[in-house]
């Protein structure tokens, strides 16, 4: 890593006396990338350091409040149905199987569940569904529920720490630590997306094109949720941007439609868009738009460091650093993959 950090000081300290401001130091990130064919690879910026290799599969994690990985689990097709497993960062991310279940995995979570009274370690539940319809609660490895839903499929979409489970249009939630299933949230059917987001403790469905509660108008499409101060933004794939406060909803303003999902500064007063030619950065106040970088490749697909001063972006394989400040390129590196997945620390 010092090795790293001494040929890219050189650029950054250029760039700095360019622009007149100190530069930003590069932080190390691990940066779990994702293939099309489900498996991922963990590297570490800005080298490209290979740290661990995943298999195709449903990753759940969680992370501490400095952002490593506390637990983290892979729920993986077998011949004979599901396996789930915990990821050992420390061991090169070494699977350990801990279940397994006798039909195809469908969908997997971990969620916070405070209201445990017998647990082991952290107070959490990953939460697995099976194409059978059987819907599993693990408390570190430990099967402590176990709901039969019956035909028919099911989704299962956390918002915030909230299970919902959906089922031909109806919306529920389940209890983490017990699998009880609640009553119905609407009154009447939500086609997808379903929820959405959760503003001042309330939640937002998307049902079909519709928000309820409030009855607006908005694409049938899932977006991608961001506060900034007191409000709960909503950005669209089609390029829609709205904004939901407590007590009102409106359109803030229109940005080119997205393949991959656009990222948010840290403070929400930014969102950085990916475009064909590059990407753009959106003022969120006034919406006005602005090329960030252009050698970022076709539609990147973008994420943040951790401290919020770079933008990686990774078109083609190859994994690209910018300073937020600037725009200006710092690193590149060839790792593959086609989505940056999630950036952690380690």
């Amino acid at each position: 890593m010092r090795r790293v950090l001494a040929a890219v000081l050189p650029l950054l300290t250029v760039g700095a006396l360019a622009c007149g401001s100190p530069a930003p130091a590069l932080h190390p990130d691990v940066l779990l990338i994702a293939s099309p064919d489900g498996s991922r690879v963990v590297v570490r910026n800005v080298g490209g350091a290979i740290l661990g290799h995943l298999p195709a599969g449903i990753l759940a994690l969680s992370l501490t409040g400095g952002d490593d990985i506390a637990e983290a689990y892979l729920v993986t097709a077998s011949a004979s149905g599901t396996v789930a497993s915990s990821v050992v960062p420390s061991q090169r991310y070494a699977l350990t199987p801990i279940a397994s279940e006798a039909a195809a995995p469908a969908a997997a979570l971990l969620l916070p569940a405070p209201l445990l009274t017998a647990f082991v370690g952290r107070k959490t539940v990953l939460v697995v569904y099976t194409a059978d319809g059987t819907l599993t609660g693990y408390q570190h490895g430990s099967p402590i529920w176990s709901e039969a839903l019956g035909s028919g499929p099911a989704r299962l979409v956390a918002v915030g720490d909230r299970l919902l489970l959906g089922r031909q249009g109806d919306w529920q939630e389940v209890a983490v630590e017990t699998g009880a299933i609640g009553q119905s949230l609407l009154s009447s059917q939500c086609p997808p997306p379903g929820p959405i987001a959760q503003v001042s403790g309330r939640l937002v469905f998307d049902c079909g094109g519709t928000l309820a509660p409030q009855g607006a108008g908005v694409p049938a499409e899932t977006p991608f949720v961001f506060t900034s101060g007191p409000a709960t933004f909503l950005a669209f794939p089609d390029g829609e941007v709205w904004r939901l406060l407590a007590t009102s909803i409106r359109k803030a303003f229109q940005v080119p439609s997205w393949v991959n999902p656009p990222v948010a500064s840290l403070d929400g007063s930014e969102l950085y868009l990916p475009t064909p030619a590059g990407v753009e950065q959106v003022n969120v106040a006034t919406g006005r738009q602005n090329p960030l970088t252009s050698p970022a490749g076709h539609d990147p697909s973008v994420a943040l460091s951790r401290d919020g001063n770079f933008l990686y972006a990774l078109a083609g394989g190859v994994l690209r650093t910018f300073r937020l400040d600037t725009g200006r390129q710092v690193a590149s590196v060839v790792v593959g993959g086609s989505t940056i997945d999630r950036v952690v620390g380690g």
